[in-house]
């Protein structure tokens, strides 16, 4: 439960903050939300699903970087298990929308 906490707490903070989406981009945190959300998919607990989620989706917006970082790392076969294994389907599909608008504008954009 305090993990739960920890990652909300990132959740928020990246909600508004820009600055802290490409810090933390740039030093970790992907990564460690990913396992975050692994873990959680993995225990299938949807809270701790829900919030890795949502952190992800927010350490993404306006952040084609950390998107990037987040498909390299392996995120979508995560989602996918998360998808198929519960309740939390609203915060994957959040997120895997998210990190659809970057495929959309590589294509767009070659």
């Amino acid at each position: 439960m305090k993990k739960i906490k920890v990652v909300e707490q990132i959740r928020h903070l990246l909600k508004d903050d820009e600055e802290a989406r490409i810090y933390m981009g740039a030093n970790g945190f992907v990564e460690a939300l990913l396992r975050f959300l692994e873990s959680a998919v993995s225990a299938r607990n949807r809270m701790g699903q829900e919030v890795g989620a949502m952190a992800l989706f927010n350490l993404a917006v306006n952040n084609n970087r950390n998107k990037e970082l987040m498909l390299a790392a392996g995120v979508l076969p995560i989602l996918e298990k998360m998808i198929a294994s519960t309740d939390a389907v609203g915060a994957a599909t959040a997120l895997y929308l998210n990190l659809f608008v970057l495929r959309r504008q590589a294509r767009y954009w070659k």
